[in-house]
This record gives C-alpha cells, structure tokens and sequence, in this order.
C-alpha cells in the first residue's frame, strides 16, 4: 500500500479528542433539583483514576469516522509494476563539456566533472550515451556508436573513464558550433538507425554559460523539434573577473591591439605612451589591480608597476608606464581570475637608417631638393630615419645600402657619384634620381644623360628641356599613373588618386634608347614624355623623375601626394615587416619552407599533417610568445587569448530559445524521474479509487453513530414526567 498525501495520516491523531470527551463528558443519568443548591455554581465532572468509558460503541464509531476521513485524504492505492516498462526504447543522449578557457577558473573544472559524472550515474543503464568535448572545435571521446554496442551494464563505466584524460584547453567557448554538431549527430544516427521506433534525442551540455559563447552557427540552422538541449551550469569558487587589453593610437578605444584588423604593418606598441583599457565585471568584488610588465622569464621589471582602481561592472582606460625593451607581457594583479591576466607582445627593436641627398646644401632654400625631403616625417615605430647631406663629388666614405637604403640625387652629380651609385645599387641601395634645375641648360643635360648611361649600364638617353614658355598657365599633369605598383598603391582610393592640382612648370623631356628595360610608372600628359621611371639594378632600383619638386618646378613637394610618394619609395628601399605579430588562440599559422615553430615553452610544434606543397598550418594552442626559426633569422609572435573569453558574465538562457534551440526543462534526471514516478502513482491511485470506499465508511459510521444516539436517547426517562 501507497499513498499519495501521507502527511495526512497525521489527521487521524484526532482519534485523541472522542477519548478525552467520553472520559470527561461522563454524567448521572437523571437530573434532580435541590433548592437548596439553587445558589451555587454547578461544578462539571473531572478526569480522575476512576473514571472509565461506558459508551465503548460510540467511540469506536466517532473514532472510525475520523480515521477513515484522514485515510481518504491521504489518496492510497496498491503500486503495481507497469508492464510497458521494458518494452521502451532506449534514450540517446549526447553529453557536452565545455573545456574552453573561462574553465580555468578556479573550481570551475572541478564542479563539470562532478556534474558530468552524475549526469552520467542518473542515466538508465539502456540509455546509450555520447560524451564530446568542445571549446571552439568539437572533440569525439565516446561515439554514440560506441556506446550502443557496449552491453549495457558497462555503458557507464565506459562514459565515466572517456572522462579520465579530459582537460580544459585555451580556446574560445564556440556553443554554437557544439550544439549543432550534436544535433548533427543525432539526425545522422537516426538515420541509420535499424529499430522500427527511435526516441528523440537529448543533448546535455556542461558549461560555465558564460556571456563571451559563440552562437554564431545558430542565427540560420534550422533546429529538428525532437532534440531538446539541457544546460547544466556550473559556477567557479569567484565569479568575477577583471581584463586588460592594450589600446592602439586610434582614436577609437575600443579598438584593442588584439583585433586582427588593428596588426598591420606598424607595430601594435606605442612605447612612448601605453594606454589599457581595464573592464571589471559586476560580480567582482576586487576594484583595486596593478599593472605590471615582466619580462620573457616572467619576471617582474623594477619601476613598471601601475595602480589603478576600476569600480565593479565598469571599465576605465588608464596610462601605464611604457613598456621596457625587455618586456614581453603585461600582468593584470589583484584579480580573482587569473586565467586572462598576461598580455603578451611582440618589442619589436627599432631600426635606425639613414636617408642620403646628394646636393648643394649652399643651394638657396627653394632651389635645393634636401631642404623640402629632410622635413619629411619617415620615422615610425618600427624605424627611426636619420636625414644626412652629402657634397657632389664628395671624398668621404660611401654609405652601404644595409644602413641607408636610399639615396636622392639632384642633377649636379658627377660621374665619379655615379660610379658609387652603381655599386650602391648593386649591392641593394635604391636611388632616386631627380632632373631638377640644375639639368636644365644643354650642358647639364649631356653630363646628366651620361651620368643615367653610368647608372642603368645602357646607351644615353637623350635630354632636352621640355616646351614651356615658363608661365603658371602652362603646366603639365601627371596621367597614366600606375596605381598597381606599391610606389602609388596608397593612393589608389578614389579620395586619394586626383593629381590635377599637382602641376609641373618645367621638367625634362627623356628619350630612352632602350624603353622596354625600363618600367613606367606615370607620365606627362602634354607630350606625354616619361615623369617616373624605374630599372631594377642587381639587388637594388634606379628611379628617376623627370622633375624637381622644388616650387620653381612643381606644386609636388606641396601638395599631399609628396609625403606618402617619397614615403612609399623608402619603404620600397627599406621594407617593413608586414608579417602578422598578434596572434589569437586557436588561429592557425601557415609555415613556409624549412620554416620551424618553437612554442612558449621551447617545444617545436609539429603539424600532423603535411601537403606536397607546404606544411599544413598550425593550430595555436596556448597563449604565449612563439618563435618562427628560418635558417638564422628568428621572428617573434605574441599570441594571445581572444577577448571574448574573458566575457565571464552568466549568460541569459532564453537567448538560446530565441534561437530557435529546443530547451528541456533544466532539472536532472533524478528529479525527471520522480516526477514521472508520481504521475504514474496519480493514475494508479485515480484508477483504484480507495479514497471513495473510505469516505463511504465515514458516512456509515456516521450514520450508525447518529442512530445509536437516537436510540440511546429514547431510553432515557425524564424524571419530571414520572
């Protein structure tokens, strides 16, 4: 016997009042009035050791009433086994464990595995039961598959030992991609499924359900109706969490030196003013950090130690002292999760060089090609630009191409310059040799035609003053411009390529003997004679305008286009590194020929797989400074964890509803199942009815109650009528 409510059996303890009334209600049976009592009180019957109950009948019957109306309440029935219990299919379920980064977090890991392993205890033993782990890839440790052709009894034993080796990565947490792989799998399952009838699927996932998860792969997949997903979160020993990213020059602060859009070819630093934006989410309860840079022994550099306060579910942008030479990474301290508190960077040394003209520097000013280059701003974070004079037909020593790699030449150079020139291009220098002024009479023409013979290695070309009557209305334009080559590719934005207002008043006319060696790179549209030319000498390049940019000349070295035309052409001589330095987790890099990756630990990582062509890339798994050996060149990448993953506030679950995700009820199998065990016992009992045999013993011992004491009460004889 069961029962549904028996907390009510506790109702039949009021058996306890009909025994107490019977005992203390006992009286005489007849009533004789003495007037001389008249005036005193009446005194009622007491309990003593001698009083007994003479109406046993009565309340057996009173006392029968009240049992049967609290057995009534308490709904028995006799519980009996369901015949259709072993006739149900097995259920599916696919057990997700989130093994990303934000599980790093103290007692975060611990608690999935408690949750993943009664999970896994509260299954039926028919259940067959997946387990996958995820981050930003989904991993396979125990196959639906697998699990189906295990006897049952070891089903969860194998679930609880794909457990044994599973530890949490760097990655980004990637929901998304997870649960549309499980639900991948489930569809893929039934349809090989052999049975005649399959049960749906049920998708459980073990997650910290932080703010930064990825649902990207859910917006448009439509998700089957027969899947339901269950969220089983788990909370680390301290919820907040506070993070530190390194802010670029932009003017926008958002932007991080960590968004792949920001590496580009300057260095993502700013050593003379380090900015950092510090976010501290609500649930923290530290306000206070410090910023410290160490370096690549992860030791604390002396002197470099920042304070700073951010208020709880606040952010704040703060200056901190600049980063050393020595330094590879910044430290967030004073935070309960220390799991995405190093930045790591790339300091890049800076390159010293020297940028060369060749000119009269007793020139007057508007006539002298160095006055106008010397105030161009050539220096960056990754280069510092020396400007340097030298005499024509000077004796001192040559530069070499290695520390200054271009070279500007007026037209008073003479040959003995020229022979110099030729061996600084040969060696990989560039020069930029400019038909100024001084080239302007037929004396200087010749000399300078022969100077280009000595430089290019051909016949002289000939030069001739160009047709001009020498007044501001007779210019010419630049046309055909080549905006494909990287001299002209920053200005090839239509905000950028209009050369209209850069008019040239004089320049020289050039007639190549050979034009097919030389590559041409913009030209004048009134006779349409070669401006900008270029011939590859050796390891280095010739160029040659066909002008000067002084303002007797041209409007060049005054208008926009001068600053990133000469510009383009030092970094043609002196390429940045392009090479990409801030790297995230989980990105993958592509090596090239005999190209090796040492990872943070000195460990070189070693792709599983390899085309004929070139290496496969290379996932990276820690965040960390690696190093790219290629002979004897060693490059430096900084790779970081994405920002995303430091996003740790609890995320709202119905935004996974509103994706379209099937969500089971968030209870445990445990509870599932004592709910189902209690509608089938509401059946049970509804279908025997108990309850109405016991109230209609209640009406019947009421009735026979109300009877014996009407009959009882007839049998009394009223003295005042005998």
């Amino acid at each position: 016997m069961s029962f549904l409510a028996p907390f009510y059996a506790l109702a039949g303890l009021a058996i306890a009042l009909p025994i107490l009334f019977h005992l203390i209600r006992k009286q005489p049976r007849g009533n004789q009035v003495f007037s001389s009592l008249m005036f005193l009180d009446p005194s009622p019957p007491r309990l003593t050791r001698r009083s007994n109950i003479d109406q046993w009948l009565l309340l057996i019957l009173r006392s029968l009433a009240i049992l049967f109306l609290a057995a009534a309440f308490t709904r028995p029935f006799w519980n009996q086994p369901i015949a259709t219990d072993s006739n149900e299919p097995s259920n599916r379920r696919i057990l997700l464990i989130d093994t990303s980064a934000s599980m790093r977090r103290e007692g975060a890991w611990e608690a999935a595995m408690e949750a993943a392993r009664k999970q896994i205890q509260q299954s039926n033993a028919t259940d067959t039961l997946g387990v996958y782990s995820f981050d930003s890839n989904v991993r396979t440790l125990l196959s639906l598959e697998d699990s189906a052709a295990t006897a049952p009894n070891g089903r969860k034993e194998q679930a609880e030992g794909a457990l044994k080796s599973l530890q949490p990565t760097w990655n980004v947490t990637d929901l998304g991609l997870a649960l549309v792989t499980a639900s991948d799998i489930f569809q893929g399952d039934e349809n090989s499924e052999t049975d005649s009838v399959a049960s749906a699927g049920e998708i459980i996932v073990v997650t910290d359900y932080q703010s930064g998860s990825l649902l990207d792969r859910l917006e448009n997949y439509q998700w089957p109706i027969d899947c339901r997903v269950r969220i089983v979160r788990v909370s680390p020993r301290k919820t907040g969490n506070a993070t530190a990213n390194l802010q670029s020059n932009a003017d926008d602060d958002s932007k991080t030196i960590l968004d792949p859009i920001s590496a580009n070819i300057e260095s993502l630093v700013d050593f003379d003013k380090t900015r950092v934006r510090i976010s501290n989410e609500p649930q923290s309860k530290q306000e206070k950090f410090t910023l410290q840079w160490l370096d690549k022994e992860q030791r604390s550099i002396p002197g470099t130690e920042t304070a700073v306060q951010v208020v709880a579910g606040s952010s704040m942008v703060s200056r901190i002292v600049p980063a050393p030479k020595d330094a590879t990474q910044l430290r967030l301290i004073g935070d309960d999760a220390t799991f995405d508190n190093d930045v790591f960077i790339v300091n890049r040394p800076i390159r010293e060089y020297s940028l060369v003209c060749i000119d009269e520097k007793t020139r007057p000013t508007p006539e002298n090609l160095g006055y106008f280059v010397e105030q161009l701003p050539l220096s960056n974070r990754q280069r510092k630009v020396n400007f340097e004079w030298r005499s024509p037909d000077s004796v001192e020593a040559f530069p070499i191409a290695s520390k200054t790699p271009l070279m500007i030449a007026s037209g008073l150079i003479s040959s003995r310059d020229a022979t110099q020139l030729r061996s600084f291009m040969q060696e990989g220098g560039h020069v930029l040799l400019a038909l100024d002024q001084s080239a302007a009479d037929s004396k200087a023409a010749d000399r300078m035609a022969a100077v280009i013979a000595s430089l290019s290695n051909e016949p002289p070309p000939t030069i001739v003053e160009a047709k001009s009557d020498g007044s501001k209305s007779s210019y010419s334009m630049l046309e055909r411009i080549d905006f494909q080559h990287p001299l002209f590719q920053s200005l090839s934005d239509p905000r950028f390529n209009d050369f209209s207002k850069v008019r040239f008043w004089r320049h020289r006319s050039i007639r190549l003997t050979d034009p097919s060696r030389w590559q041409q790179l913009a030209r004048f549209d009134r006779e349409g004679d070669p401006a900008f030319l270029r011939m590859q000498i050796e390891k280095g390049s010739l160029w040659i305008l066909a002008s000067g940019w002084q303002p007797e000349e041209s409007q060049l070295a005054l208008s926009s286009k001068f600053v990133p035309i000469l510009s383009g052409l030092f970094s043609q001589a002196a390429p940045i590194d392009t090479r990409q330095e801030q790297w995230f987790v989980g990105d993958r890099i592509n090596l090239v020929e005999n190209e090796r990756l040492i990872d943070n630990n000195g460990i070189e990582v070693v792709s599983k797989e390899e085309s004929s062509e070139e290496k496969a890339s290379i996932a990276l798994a820690s965040p960390g400074i690696y190093q790219l050996l290629q002979g004897s060149e060693t490059r430096s990448i900084a790779v970081n964890l994405p920002p995303s993953e430091s996003n740790t506030s609890i995320a709202d679950i119905e935004q996974l509803g509103r994706l379209g995700v099937n969500l089971a009820e968030t209870q445990s199998v445990a509870d599932r199942v004592a709910n189902q065990r209690q509608l089938r016992n509401v059946e049970l009992e509804a279908k025997q009815g108990w309850w109405r045999w016991l109230i209609l013993g209640v009406i019947i011992a009421i009735g026979l109650e109300s009877l014996l004491c009407l009959f009882r009460n007839s049998n009394v004889v009223n003295p005042s009528t005998t």
